[in-house]
């Protein structure tokens, strides 16, 4: 089983090359694993309001969208930079975000 980690991007609005790098590597690279964990800090700043993705980082979230429907699984641990990733946010792009996370990988 393929896993990807990632964390601490702070990803800005003002910083498209580091967006576009970061989708990149989504698309590329985290599609190939089986699973991906973001632990934390993915954005600078993220409040999950209902209904609404910042624009600057709509790539980043569609590419996400797009590797969980290719059926990746997607946790996003949020950092002390998200905040409330919540319900929109998952059923949107088929992430899950969790504040904690235990998990038992091939027996370990």
């Amino acid at each position: 089983m393929k896993m990807i980690f990632f964390a601490d991007a702070h990803l800005t609005k003002k910083n498209r090359n580091k967006i576009r790098l970061v989708e990149t590597f989504i698309r590329d690279v985290c599609s190939e694993a089986d699973m991906v964990f973001i632990m934390g800090d993915l954005f600078e700043f993220y409040h999950g309001y209902q209904g609404y993705i910042y624009p600057w980082y709509r790539s980043i979230v569609d590419a996400f969208k797009e590797i969980t429907g290719k059926g990746k699984t997607v946790y996003f641990l949020e950092g002390n930079h998200e905040f409330g990733m919540g319900p929109f946010f998952e059923t949107y792009t088929g992430v899950k975000c969790v504040k904690s996370l235990a998990m038992d990988i091939e027996g370990k």
